[in-house]
């Protein structure tokens, strides 16, 4: 079934940057003293006993009465700012916090408080500079550095939230939520190996985290350790028996396991906690698909579509339902009608190529994938500063050979017999640098080469604002990449980095080559495809519509094979 790829699976697990709740706000300690007081005194012990038993409005009515007699009472203003934060009146609390710090420019707890109220509405640039200033008042305070890391992370300035979660480390270095978020990190970067080990160790500061066994179990489940990963969202569950993402992840792993009855039963306890939660509504379907009940599974799909009418999972597994069930006009029907809501949708696009195959319209088919048009190949010049190409292809191997994240067989990736780094560009140093300039010029000479036909499903989608990825692939021999789209790219690229000897343009069996046009194993198709097959030479970048079903074929050689992929995702 469509949602078992690894490259295009509706239930493919996403890392969580979430964490285990943390408190986020820092009240005024108050001594509490038996000898008589002043009346606002007897209010604010009032207002934080509230504050403290959950009752927000309570404390912020106490802290109203005080601040009519007092206007300038500092520890009632930073306790409404939190109370009315709780309250959900963002700005509101903003504007209080931003009073107490303007009668007290030292007062860390509010600028503690102001900066987590900026981070929450998305002014992550403020909430960086108020965090600064609260570590100038208090260098000490591991808690200080711990939010302005969060901040960064937030703003995707990983390199410097990395350094600054670890100096919170040399302040407190069993703090569960630093060791936590640098694991979230190192998975963003695709090295899942120091990610294993912060979580480890934020699990023996606080082993009832329950986002550590959860991202824990994550890591595990890109490795294919599927064992162990039911193990970590099981002790997930122990620590918080309502973690949805949790009762989720394990459904995933058990169908995953060939269990789709008690996957089914996993996917329901989500749905218990959340009912909204499409991705469980989903994954029945698709686990009622895996046990031959195609009407339920119908009918699951359906109700998943009504959820989220702008989702195309739940449309992509429903219209290989249609496939299953000799159905391929039907298939079409429903792609169009998606793409007539959300134009240029990659995972849509793909299953409509093979719809249209099944069903027999060639022409439809042919204005969609004509290779002519839409593939173009192209070569490269040694950028300045290299001798030759053969020098910058020799300084990239380096880079890639010699990168921490360089992965064997990760799950959630095509590649087998070979290697997968994660994300290039995060450091991008070097000749990772350079060749970056060398895409951006690809991609434009392949925007022009595009056909000027508006009604296209592919050069016609809108753009607004476009991202770069960029990962390598070393393989080795019988290396290959199954066969798989790029669902949430708009069109991708390869570039050949090392081609070994074996590999040759007069090879019969097209050994190493990539082969665009097969769909894989797990669609519910009959027709022959067409295919289209490049042979890799050094030097050459080919670029594709990522809808493009494409696999490299295997190869037998002594030398690895290197090459450099990378996605043109759109942000509509």
């Amino acid at each position: 079934m469509p949602s078992q790829h690894p490259n295009s699976a509706p239930m493919a697990l996403k890392i969580t940057k979430r964490e285990k709740p943390e408190p986020r706000w820092t009240a005024d300690p108050h001594p509490l003293n038996p000898e008589p007081i002043e009346p606002s005194e007897t209010l604010l012990r009032h207002a934080f006993a509230a504050h403290r038993q959950g009752k927000s409005r309570e404390a912020y009515d106490f802290c109203r009465e005080i601040l009519c007699a007092e206007p300038q009472n500092v520890a009632a203003l930073n306790l409404a700012g939190i109370v009315t934060f709780q309250l959900g009146e963002t700005d509101q609390a903003i504007s209080i916090l931003r009073k107490v710090l303007a009668l007290d420019p030292l007062h860390a707890a509010a600028g503690t408080n102001l900066g987590t109220a900026l981070r929450a509405r998305g002014n992550h640039g403020e909430a960086e500079r108020v965090f600064r200033r609260v570590i100038e008042i208090d260098r000490s305070d591991p808690e200080s550095h711990f939010n302005l890391g969060r901040t960064l992370q937030g703003l995707g300035r990983l390199a410097e939230a990395k350094v600054i979660y670890q100096h919170c480390l040399t302040l407190h270095p069993d703090h569960s939520r630093a060791l936590l978020r640098l694991g979230n990190i190192a998975v963003s970067q695709g090295r899942y190996a120091d990610a294993q080990t912060a979580y480890e160790s934020s699990l023996n500061a606080d082993p009832l985290n329950a986002w550590a066994h959860y991202n824990l179990g994550a890591v595990f489940q890109e490795q294919n350790e599927l064992e162990a990963a039911e193990r970590c969202f099981r002790e997930a569950l122990s620590c918080n028996p309502n973690f949805v993402e949790a009762w989720y992840s394990l459904g995933v792993v058990l169908l995953l396991a060939e269990q789709p009855g008690d996957a089914i039963s996993a996917y329901l306890k989500a749905l218990d906690q959340d009912p909204t939660h499409v991705g469980a509504q989903m994954n029945i379907g698709n686990a009622l698909q895996e046990l031959g009940s195609l009407k339920d599974a119908e009918v699951a799909y359906r109700k998943a579509i009504a959820m989220a009418p702008n989702y195309e999972k739940p449309c992509l597994n429903l219209a290989d339902l249609m496939l299953e069930k000799g159905d391929p006009r039907a298939a079409v029907e429903l792609c169009e009608q998606f793409l007539a809501g959300n134009p240029g949708n990659t995972p849509i696009l793909a299953l409509l190529v093979l719809a249209l195959a099944e069903a027999g319209d060639e022409n439809s088919l042919h204005r969609i994938v004509d290779p002519d048009q839409l593939i173009l190949p192209q070569g490269i010049e040694s950028p300045v500063g290299y001798q030759s190409l053969d020098v910058f292809n020799d300084s990239l191997a380096r880079h890639i050979l010699n990168h921490p994240s360089l992965t064997y067989e990760p799950a959630a990736h095509a590649t087998r017999h070979g290697y997968h780094t994660g994300e290039l560009l995060d450091e991008a140093k070097g000749p990772i640098a350079d060749f970056e300039k060398l895409i951006h010029a690809g991609i434009e000479t392949y925007r022009r080469s595009l056909p000027a036909d508006p009604s296209h499903p592919f050069p016609a989608r809108p753009i607004k604002d476009i991202d770069l990825r960029l990962w390598a692939v070393v393989m080795e021999s019988q290396g290959q990449q199954d066969t798989h789209i790029h669902p949430a790219a708009w069109f991708s690229g390869v570039y050949y980095v090392n081609v070994p000897d074996a590999i040759r343009a007069d090879d019969p069996a097209h050994g190493g080559w990539i082969e665009f046009g097969r769909p894989g194993p797990e669609f519910h198709v009959s027709f022959e495809p067409k295919v289209e097959l490049i042979c890799p030479q050094e030097g050459l970048m080919v670029l594709f519509p990522s809808y493009f079903y494409h696999r490299t074929i295997p190869f037998e050689s002594s030398e690895q094979r290197i090459s450099m992929a990378f996605d043109v995702v759109i942000h509509d």
